[in-house]
């Protein structure tokens, strides 16, 4: 597991690296903040600045964010998403998937190996 783990990290770092690499290669200027649409061409953004950008292309890179369930709150311990399932030291004995979205599938698999 720990291999697993060392690798997964290898992969993201180097994943982040070579897109902010090609971002800059490209000339595209990244802005990381709480973005809201001001009107059709422009976008504000709160965050180490705050500031208006307007363009006529612009694309948006959310993320993605685990969802919850309004009676099981997520104390990443004993109820983790997939981020801390991730960074798990150890298999655990048990293990009860919520979900069944691409990402619970791909965890799912992956922990039914051991």
């Amino acid at each position: 597991l720990k291999q697993i783990i060392a690798r997964k990290e290898d992969v993201v770092k180097q994943n982040v690296e070579g897109i902010a690499f090609l971002m800059k290669k490209n000339k595209i200027d990244v802005f990381t903040g709480v973005d809201s649409f001001v009107d059709k061409n422009t976008i504000e953004v709160k965050g180490k600045e705050n500031k208006k950008i307007t363009k006529k292309k612009v694309i948006i890179a959310t993320g993605s964010k685990p969802a919850s369930l309004p009676f099981i709150e997520i104390d990443k311990e004993r109820v983790i998403t997939s981020t801390e399932s991730l960074k798990l030291k150890e298999v655990p004995k048990e293990m009860i998937g919520i979900g069944g979205g691409v990402i619970g599938m791909e965890l799912g698999s992956v922990y039914a190996r051991w």
